[in-house]
């Protein structure tokens, strides 16, 4: 639960590109909101999955698969619905996931994430780079 990555602000990216709302920003916005469903659902399972364990509420289909999956290493149904598609086994996956969450943004880090390419010669991760440097008006 502790290492669990925090939701992005999404009204600081928004605030940050009102004006030069490009394509690629629109995605990015689009899979930061994918990635704050993603981490709620997260939290709010293990938070009942606890609460069930310790006898405060009772076992639902939902809370008995995740308890089933986590035992077993694997992903969960209720968070595979919500992230990108993945053969990983959970663990390979939580890795690839915190990885993906901290890749570092200049100026607005930690706000700015993706899972795009750092790769500067292919055109989409330059395009990405431009949506992540807001130009600042002195």
């Amino acid at each position: 639960m502790k290492k669990l990555p925090k939701p992005f602000d999404i009204w600081r990216v928004k605030k940050a590109y009102q004006v030069n709302i490009t394509p690629i920003c629109v995605v990015l916005l689009q899979e930061l909101e994918r990635y704050n469903r993603l981490i709620q659902r997260m939290e709010h399972t293990l938070n009942q999955l606890r609460k069930a364990l310790a006898g405060e509420i009772g076992m639902d289909a939902v809370l008995d698969n995740v308890a089933h999956a986590l035992f077993n290493g694997q992903l969960p149904d209720d968070w595979r619905k919500l992230a990108p598609a993945t053969c990983k086994q959970l663990g390979d996956w939580i890795e690839h996931l915190l990885v993906s969450i901290a890749f570092p943004s200049p100026k607005v880090s930690p706000v700015l994430t993706t899972t795009m390419p750092t790769d500067t010669s292919n055109p989409s991760a330059e395009g990405y780079a431009a949506c992540t440097r807001p130009r600042v008006v002195a």
